[in-house]
C-alpha cells in the first residue's frame, strides 16, 4: 500500500554553526568511546539547559556489532540479492541506518555536523549511487531491548511503539513498496523490481531533502564558531 506523505511543519530549535537546526533534523554526535560519530535525530531543544532530546539512529555497523546473525537473517528475507548490503557491503555500514525507539539527552555541543537521512519504507535500488557524502538512508528499525530487526510495516512492532514510528513516518517520502515479500522466500526468489518511475521518486525525495537542508542554512552574521564536546558514552535503551 503506498502512503502519501505530508510535509513536516518547520519547527526552528536553535542555530549551529551556519544551520538553523529543527525538529526532525539528523545530526552526527561526537563521542569518545568510538571513532564514528553516533547518529541522531533531533526531537527538542531546551534553551535555559542547552540540552537537545533526540532519537538515536543506530549505524548498519553498530547493528551487525551487536546482533550480526539476526540482521542476516534479517536481510536474506527481505532482500534481493543485488541489494546494497550484499553488493557494497563496506559502503552500506557507513551509509543506512536504523530508526530506533531510543530517545536521550545530551548537550548541542555534542553536535558535530548537519546530515541528510531519508527514511524510506521501500528498498532503494542502487542507494550507492545516489547518496553522497553525508547523507544516510533509513530503512529498517532496530530495537536494541530486543536486539531484533524489523521492517518499517512489521505487525510485530507493539502499539505503543508503532504510533512513535507512524508519528515518524508520515513527514517521509514512500518511493514506491517494499519488493519479495512473500513469506518464506530467499532472496534468490524475490526477483520483482522496482519500477522506473519509482526510482525517479527516490531521487526527486533526495532532492528535496537536499533543498529543505539549504533552507535552514542561517545568514553568515549568526553563524558561530564552537567545537563539539564528546557526549557522554550511549546507556541502554530505556523502555519506551
Amino acid at each position: 500500500k503506498r502512503v502519501v506523505s505530508v510535509q513536516r511543519p518547520v519547527e526552528p530549535l536553535f542555530r549551529h554553526g551556519s544551520a538553523l537546526l529543527c525538529k526532525g533534523d539528523c545530526v552526527t554526535i561526537n563521542t569518545d568511546d568510538s571513532e564514528t560519530p553516533f547518529v541522531a535525530q533531533l526531537l527538542g531543544y531546551d534553551k535555559e539547559s542547552g540540552y537537545l532530546k533526540v532519537r538515536w539512529l543506530y549505524r548498519a555497523e553498530e547493528v551487525e556489532r551487536v546482533a550480526g546473525s539476526a540482521l542476516q537473517r534479517y536481510r536474506r528475507r527481505w532482500y534481493h540479492a543485488t541489494d546494497a548490503a550484499f553488493v557494497a557491503p563496506s559502503w552500506n555500514l557507513e551509509h543506512e541506518v536504523f530508526f530506533s525507539f531510543h530517545e536521550d539527552e545530551l548537550h548541542a555541543n555534542s553536535i558535530m555536523h548537519t546530515i541528510t537521512v531519508l527514511f524510506t519504507a521501500g528498498v532503494p535500488l542502487h542507494p550507492q549511487k545516489d547518496l553522497g557524502k553525508m547523507e544516510y538512508y533509513c530503512r529498517a528499525v532496530w530495537d536494541p531491548e530486543e536486539k531484533a530487526v524489523y521492517t518499517m510495516s512489521d505487525p510485530g512492532i507493539v502499539p505503543r511503539k508503532r504510533e512513535l514510528l507512524n508519528d515518524e513516518l508520515k513527514y517521509q517520502p514512500y518511493p514506491y513498496d517494499q519488493v519479495g515479500r512473500a513469506e518464506g522466500l530467499g532472496r534468490s526468489a524475490q526477483t520483482d523490481a522496482p519500477p522506473p518511475a519509482a526510482v525517479f521518486e527516490w531521487r526527486t525525495a533526495l532532492a528535496q531533502q537536499r533543498m529543505l537542508r539549504s533552507h535552514h542554512r542561517a545568514p553568515e552574521s549568526d553563524r558561530g564558531k564552537g567545537v563539539a564536546a564528546a557526549a557522554s558514552p550511549r546507556p541502554a535503551a530505556a523502555p519506551a
